[in-house]
Order: structure tokens, then C-alpha cells, then sequence
């Protein structure tokens, strides 16, 4: 073709070629001026179909008008050449510029940018590309970007084309489109839709950050499969949230997730870039769910019990499965008597699903609905109902959380899904006892607990082989001795024994891991058969920040505290607003000699938990290591009121304070019950080293957890430096 002329056209040299079209460079004689001139590659020259497409091509790219796709200058016919001439781009195409190379996020945000506001106003007019690539678009030498190739392009007002042409240039049970961009439904055989041009949005999105498509197989078979089913390969971590987040919304499977089409994803870019954007990455392979408090229906509030328990036992259930992030019941109770905005949850716990329900149960019958919402739209996105005799609640449960899963395409371990197929049934009388006891179980005061014993006791004595019953009754024995209302030689030696019958039963129980670890750890000091089994615990229940916290805990009391700042982090991600853990991660930070950081965990803690002792002995401690004394003072005496204590005088200098510290070591330890290993603090800050430790010694007579943190609590430098301190934390193992 090459120094000959097509109109007005002369040909100058081939710029490229394609399957159906060569490209070449000409000049307009004319206006003086060069063009590119497209038409039908030699190959299929006399295929009425390609010559059909290419004039195709050149009346729907003729409808848009937008800097940032190629202009369409004429289409004509010369000879037995049917040809399009159009802008010619001076640049390179972005497919070679890529080349296997990652592009900066900022750059690849900005060329992004201007491809989808250049599809979004092909998509406004109605107008599906069907091939977007990076083949297709052009960098031309002034930084702009170009989207070239309607030639499968479709229109969705069906007077703008011929729908005979249309059909011809698509064989019957041919796909239009290039396979590594093709979205899932396309491969099905459904038409190309905008959603379908956002996925491919979001491969080439992919694609600039990775240097690599998301999807890839060896075969089209392969690439197909993985298109469909596999989740793609996370980010690097070097790609902003916000940027990633509007990726994987590009490339959720079902297309009512993604954006609706390319101006939405145009906005979202935008909000990423401006900062705007919420922090939430959707990501099929790691999922976000708040499961809400489900209503109850009954009209019985104190059926409530019973909502509270179906409640408890989904969100175990969903937190088994290793590829979600499950928001735990304490931070999810607070929604309990509110009726928040999905953008409001999503702001304050970074979640991408929203779950909610209600429960109704009329005599054997149990009936839940369920509603799921998607917090980037505020959408529902699923719903269902589900009706059972209450001897069948657990595969109730299975059946929901099977349904969950489905419809956001989690992916399931084997294990997991042999576990959701289980079939169990229940006495729904030990069931409704189990429950009742699990109820009160969560209230921590004594009268509560004797109260969840009584329940848990009754539905054994209905079902002796309840392994979850078992565990309620060790975590009641353990609750017990934390607080106080029993020796810890008493207690605790109950909560292991009701762990071990409770494995002995049902070993896959994390609960019951967790609640032997803690045994092991805080009564025992046995530290591999503690360690073993809270990760026992985690790798039952990924999702259980309880577990979490306690190993977090104890790995910093074995002084491991890179370790235990993974576990920390990663138990206050999935209860954020429990101010138990606020005060607890306090106590980490003061273990790791970080009081500012301490002070702020606890008042955090005591925004929600006005009057909470264990902040307020954390604060205590972290003024004390500041040496500042007022502060330390106050923080005593709010401790002291919240604990029932007698009011302190006031002091003006540490002097004064340790003299203070000493007098009320000697009143307490004067007082039978009191708390040994508290009072030798008292004394270690009184200065009075002999008194704090015999109190430390009966301490580890006594068996007190406290002792478990005895390498890192801040006792003085005094007291650390004593060989008797050192030989305590030798008969503890904590020395090598």
C-alpha cells in the first residue's frame, strides 16, 4: 500500500497491524496535513464481515466528541478498499510502555483518570467498547491518552445501528472481545455490558500497578477458569487503599457490584486522588462483615436471649472461615437499639458488607431473615428467609452461612466446606439452656456467672455430650478467678477441666483451646502447652479476638514483642469499641515501656467504660513510670473510688507519694482477701523492697495470673536488680 492513494489520502508508510485492520500513516493532500488510515488487513480483504465492521467502527467512534478518543476524519471506499481515516496519535501504546513494568501509583492513577472519563462518555451515549485493552490506548507525546478500536463496539439505543448488522458481525455462539480484558459474564455468553467495560477498566487498571494481568492460565481454558472463579493476586502494598479498593470493585464477579459504569469509576478515581475516598478495600479474598444484633420479632423481650444466641452462634460460624474479617460481638453490640447508616458503619469499622436480621420463634419453629448490604452503595444485595424446626438451628446456621459465602464468593478451604455440609441436630431444650447460660455468661459479674452456670450445668445434664456447654462452664471458672470472686487455685484447675471435657468431645472447639490456653498460661506457667493451644485456638478461628488478644498477652510476657504487636493489632481490628481490650492493649503498652500511648488506650477505654477499674490502674501506672505524681495521685484515687476503696489524702511531692503508696500497702495487706501481688506493687513504689517480695512470693503461692507478666511488669530497677527477683522469674521459666 505504500506510496499509494485512497481518496485523497497518500499512503506513507504501515504503522501497525491487527487481526482485521492495518494502520498506516498518510497524507491528506487536501488539508495538508497527516492521518492515520485504517482498513482491513489483506488477509480477510474480500470478508464482507470485516469491511462491514471496520465502516461499523467509524460510525460509532463518529458520535463522541472527547479529547481523549481518537477522531474519526472520514470513511470511505477506494477501489476494493473500504477505509476509515482518523487522528493520527504521535506516541506509544500503553500496552508496550507497560512491558511487564509496574507504573507508579500516581501515574497509573492519572492515566487511569483519563481513560474512564474518555469510556464514560462513550457510556453516556449509550455506547459499549467491548475491547478495552492496553493495546487500545495510545500515550501520546503531550502526556494525553487515547482510546482507539470501536470495531466491536455496541450501541444500546437500537436506532443508532442496523441489529442485522450487528448479529453478522458476531458468529452464533462467538464472544466478542479480547480473552485476558473478558468480564465473567461475557465468557458465559451474556452480551458485553458498561459493566462489562468497567472490568476491563479495572484489569488495565491491574495491569499498570502490577506490570501483570490479573488473571493468567497457560491455556485459554485456564485463563478463562481463573477469570471466573480466582480471586487476583493482592496489590502491592505500595498502592494507596482507597486505589486499591476501586480495582477490586472493578473486578467482582457478579456485575452488580462493580461500578455501574465508567463515570462511577471515573469518581471514584477522583475521591482516591483528592484523599476523599474511604479507606475500605473490597477484596473477595479477604472480606469485611459486621453481623448487626439480629431483631427479635417475638414481641417478648425476654426472648431476647434467644436472638443474642442465634446472633453469637452465626458470627462464630462466620468467623471460622479464614478468608473474611468477622467484627467481633462486643464491637457489634453497639448497634444494638440504633439504626445506623451503612456509611456510617463502614466508616467506623472498614467494612464492606453490612449484615442484618430478625429472628421469630413460635413453639418448635425458628424463623430468621436475613439482609445483606454492600457499604460503598448502600445497596442490599442479597436477602433471604429461612425457616427450621429448632432441632435443625445448626444447620440453619450452616445453610446461612453457605449462602453468605456464595453470594461474596468467598473461597473455602476444603475443611470449610466439609464443615458447612455437617449435619447436626440439637434437644432444643439443652439448646435453649445453652443459650440462657451464654447470655448471662457475657455480663462478668458474679451473680451472672452464677446464673450462666446454672444454665450450662442444666443443658448437660440434658446433653452431657454439649462440648460448647463444657466451654461455657470453663470460661465461667476462669471469669471467676480473674476477678476475684475465687482463689485462683480453685478456679482455675474448674476451667481446665471443663476445657479438657469439652475437647474431649469436640476437639475442632476454639473456644476450648482458648480457654485451656489460658489455664496453661495464667495458673499453670506452662508456656509451649499455652502457646500451642491459643494458636490452636487461631488457626480453629481465625476471627477470635479473644484468642488473639490473650496470645498478644502472653507473647509479651515472654518478652516476644514483635509477635505479640501482630496479635494486639490485630485483636483491637476486629473489636475496635470493646473497652475491655482498650484497657488490656493499654496494659500492653505499658508492658512494652510505652506509657504515652498507654494513657491514650485507657482513655479511650474510659470514654465508653466511665469508672472502669482496669484503665484506671493502667493510668495509675503509666503517670507512676512518668514520674509524674499528681497525675499518678488522681489516677490512684479514681481507682481507689472505683474499686470501693476509702478516700486519699491530698500530697504535694513524690516524697509524699511513696509515702502514701506505703501506707496503703500496709492496710491492705491487713485485709484477708486482698491481692498479693497488687499490694507488692504498692510496696515496690513505696520503695519498700523487703515487704514487696514476701508479697510477690505469697503471689506465686497463691497462683495469681499477674505473676505471668512478672518479666515485664514495671517493677523498680531497684527491685529488678535483686538476685531474689531474678530467682522468682527462674522457678517461673521465664529465664533461660
Amino acid at each position: 500500500m505504500i506510496g499509494s492513494t485512497l481518496g485523497r489520502f497518500h499512503i506513507l508508510g504501515r504503522l501497525g497491524a491487527g487481526g482485521m485492520g492495518e494502520v498506516y500513516r498518510a497524507r491528506d493532500e487536501q488539508l495538508g496535513r497527516d492521518v492515520a488510515v485504517k482498513l482491513v488487513s489483506p488477509a480477510v480483504a474480500h470478508d464482507a464481515t470485516a469491511r462491514q465492521r471496520l465502516i461499523r467502527e467509524a460510525r460509532i467512534a463518529a458520535q463522541l466528541n472527547h479529547p481523549s478518543i481518537c477522531t474519526i476524519h472520514e470513511v470511505g471506499e477506494s477501489g476494493d478498499h473500504s477505509y476509515i481515516a482518523m487522528e493520527l496519535i504521535e506516541g506509544e501504546v500503553l500496552a508496550d510502555q507497560i512491558a511487564g513494568r509496574a507504573m507508579d501509583a500516581k501515574q497509573a492513577m492519572e492515566i487511569a483518570l483519563q481513560i474512564a472519563q474518555a469510556v464514560g462518555h462513550a457510556h453516556e451515549r449509550g455506547i459499549v467498547h467491548r475491547d478495552l485493552k492496553c493495546a487500545n490506548v495510545m500515550l501520546t507525546t503531550g502526556g494525553r491518552i487515547k482510546v482507539l478500536d470501536f470495531g466491536l463496539a455496541k450501541s444500546l439505543v437500537p436506532a443508532d445501528l442496523d441489529s442485522k448488522t450487528e448479529a453478522r458481525l458476531t458468529e452464533e455462539g462467538a464472544v466478542p472481545g479480547t480473552l485476558a480484558y473478558m468480564a465473567p459474564e461475557q465468557l458465559r455468553g451474556q452480551p458485553g455490558t458498561l459493566q462489562s467495560d468497567v472490568w476491563s477498566l479495572g484489569v488495565m487498571l491491574y495491569e499498570m500497578l502490577t506490570g501483570t494481568r490479573p488473571f493468567t492460565g497457560r491455556t485459554a481454558f485456564e485463563l478463562a477458569n481463573a477469570i471466573a472463579s480466582a480471586d487476583a493476586p493482592d496489590l502491592p502494598a505500595a498502592v494507596p487503599p482507597a486505589l486499591t479498593a476501586v480495582v477490586y470493585r472493578c473486578l467482582e464477579k457478579d456485575p452488580s457490584r462493580r461500578y455501574a459504569r465508567a463515570s462511577e469509576m471515573h469518581a471514584a478515581l477522583e475521591a482516591a486522588r483528592s484523599g476523599s475516598a474511604p479507606d475500605v478495600v473490597r477484596r473477595r479474598s479477604r472480606v469485611s462483615i459486621a453481623l448487626l444484633p439480629l431483631r427479635n420479632l417475638s414481641g417478648d423481650r425476654d426472648q431476647d436471649y434467644f436472638a443474642d444466641g442465634v446472633h453469637e452462634a452465626l458470627l462464630t460460624d462466620l468467623a471460622k472461615i479464614r478468608s473474611l474479617r468477622v467484627i467481633a460481638r462486643t464491637t457489634v453490640m453497639r448497634y444494638r437499639d440504633v439504626e445506623p447508616s451503612p456509611e456510617g458503619i463502614a466508616a467506623e469499622l472498614r467494612v464492606d458488607l453490612v449484615l442484618s436480621g430478625s429472628v421469630i420463634r413460635a413453639g418448635k419453629r425458628l424463623r430468621l431473615t436475613m439482609q445483606m448490604i454492600d457499604t460503598a452503595s448502600g445497596d442490599y444485595v442479597w436477602s433471604d428467609r429461612f425457616d427450621r424446626e429448632i432441632s435443625d438451628v445448626f444447620a440453619l446456621q450452616n445453610e446461612i452461612v453457605s449462602s453468605i459465602a456464595r453470594q461474596v464468593r468467598l473461597h473455602l478451604t476444603s475443611e470449610e466446606k466439609v464443615r458447612l455440609a455437617e449435619k447436626h441436630t440439637v434437644d432444643p431444650e439443652a439448646h435453649e439452656l445453652f443459650l440462657r447460660g451464654t447470655f448471662h455468661a457475657y455480663r462478668f459479674t458474679p451473680d451472672e456467672l452464677d446464673a450462666a452456670e446454672r444454665y450450662f450445668e442444666a443443658a448437660l445434664a440434658r446433653d452431657p455430650q454439649m462440648a460448647p456447654a463444657h466451654a461455657g462452664l470453663a470460661h465461667v471458672w476462669a471469669n471467676r478467678a480473674v476477678i476475684g470472686v475465687v482463689p485462683h487455685r480453685q478456679g482455675f484447675p474448674r476451667s481446665k477441666a471443663a476445657a479438657l471435657e469439652a475437647l474431649a468431645i469436640d476437639d475442632t472447639l476454639a473456644a476450648a483451646h482458648q480457654a485451656l490456653a489460658t489455664t496453661l498460661a495464667w495458673h499453670d506457667w506452662d508456656w509451649p502447652g499455652a502457646e500451642a493451644s491459643f494458636r490452636r485456638a487461631l488457626e480453629l478461628n481465625p476471627n477470635h479476638a479473644d484468642s488473639h488478644l490473650f496470645y498478644g498477652h502472653f507473647l509479651t510476657a515472654m518478652r516476644r514483642f514483635e509477635e505479640a504487636a501482630v496479635e494486639m493489632d490485630r485483636a483491637m481490628d476486629l473489636d475496635p469499641f470493646n473497652p475491655f481490650f482498650h484497657g488490656l492493649y493499654g496494659w500492653y503498652l505499658i508492658w512494652c515501656e510505652r506509657p504515652d500511648d498507654a494513657i491514650e488506650s485507657f482513655r479511650t477505654s474510659l470514654k465508653t467504660a466511665p469508672g472502669f477499674p482496669l484503665p484506671l490502674a493502667g493510668l495509675w501506672a503509666a503517670y507512676h513510670m512518668k514520674s509524674k505524681w499528681s497525675e499518678a495521685l488522681e489516677s490512684t484515687r479514681a481507682y481507689i473510688t472505683a474499686i470501693g476503696g476509702a478516700a486519699l489524702p491530698s500530697m504535694q511531692s513524690g516524697g509524699e507519694y511513696r509515702e502514701l503508696m506505703g501506707r496503703l500497702a500496709a492496710e491492705l495487706s491487713a485485709q484477708p482477701g486482698s491481692k498479693s501481688f497488687f499490694i507488692a506493687m504498692l510496696f515496690d513504689r513505696a520503695g519498700k523492697r523487703d515487704e514487696a517480695f514476701e508479697h510477690l512470693r505469697k503471689s506465686a503461692e497463691e497462683r495469681d495470673h499477674d505473676m505471668t507478666y512478672l518479666a515485664v511488669h514495671p517493677f523498680s530497677t531497684e527491685m529488678r536488680g535483686d538476685e531474689r527477683f531474678r530467682a522468682l522469674l527462674r522457678e517461673m521459666r521465664l529465664v533461660a
